[in-house]
């Protein structure tokens, strides 16, 4: 083969493949779920589906008492949620009530501390919410309402297994209200929060501390193969960075954190520019 003869690109995987014979279908169920309004029904299904859990039936432990168990039922629910929020926008993202942000909010923050599989779910639905266009109600309820900005601050401060998630959507808020007017209401909001404007130093210099350790950038915290990945604590996790690979790397390390670096790329603000007037 000539070295200046073209190359064909890869065929595609098994699971692109896949991917792409469902999407018609995949679509057409969120289209009928928005259209049924089993969308709404669904994510309120999320927050009920363990009421039959008395809190005499949670979990005993030797230092505290946990609370009823997450179900897989409700991580298949919220999952559901995902996945739409994703492919129908604004009216996907505005069709689940003040209470079932609320409750996720309390989970995440208040419940389930050391749930990893829920704390990734928590940062796709947030996120996702967060950088809706057009979803003036999802984002009244979570910045206002459920006070995300204030919740997220205070979080910073308690390191645990749910750091890198509280982490990564303090960073999709601060870059992604770089990218809006300055009279756009999430942008706005954040401006008049107190909490959130006098950390700013604190959270740059998380953002700056965790882009210098990891050499590649942010954790993976989105991706569908990383599901369980906090629950094996081995090179092969993604939350988990060989410190050799780091040192070795450090020198080409990128050290910004702000729109157009490889930190905020790789929280998905790939083409993303500061709004410019």
């Amino acid at each position: 083969l000539a070295l200046d003869e073209p190359t064909s690109p890869p065929p595609p995987s098994a699971e692109q493949r896949r991917a792409s014979r469902s999407a018609p279908t995949r679509r057409a169920f969120h289209a009928r779920l928005l259209a049924s309004g089993a969308l709404d029904a669904a994510c309120a299904a999320a927050l009920d589906v363990n009421e039959a859990h008395a809190i005499e039936l949670a979990v005993k432990h030797p230092g505290r008492q946990a609370g009823p168990p997450f179900t897989l039922l409700r991580l298949r629910l919220l999952e559901i949620a995902r996945s739409c929020f994703r492919e129908s926008g604004a009216p996907a993202v505005d069709a689940p009530s003040e209470r079932f942000w609320a409750a996720l909010c309390g989970w995440f923050f208040d419940a389930f501390p050391e749930n990893a599989q829920f704390h990734r779910l928590f940062f796709a639905l947030v996120s996702t919410a967060l950088r809706c266009r057009g979803a003036s109600k999802a984002h009244e309820r979570l910045l206002a309402t459920c006070d995300l900005p204030g919740r997220l601050v205070a979080a910073l401060e308690r390191r645990g297994s749910r750091f890198p998630h509280v982490l990564g959507l303090c960073d999709v808020l601060r870059l992604h209200a770089a990218t809006l007017p300055p009279s756009a209401y999430a942008r706005a909001f954040l401006r008049s929060h107190g909490a959130w404007s006098a950390s700013e130093a604190a959270r740059l210099d998380f953002a700056r501390e965790a882009n210098a350790t990891r050499p590649r950038g942010p954790p993976d915290i989105d991706a569908d193969a990383a599901l369980l990945a906090d629950l094996n604590l081995t090179l092969e996790n993604p939350l988990v960075v060989d410190e050799r690979e780091a040192d070795a790397a450090g020198e080409d390390v990128d050290l910004r954190v702000d729109l157009g670096s490889p930190y905020a790329a790789l929280l998905g603000f790939e083409d993303e520019a500061p709004w410019s007037s």
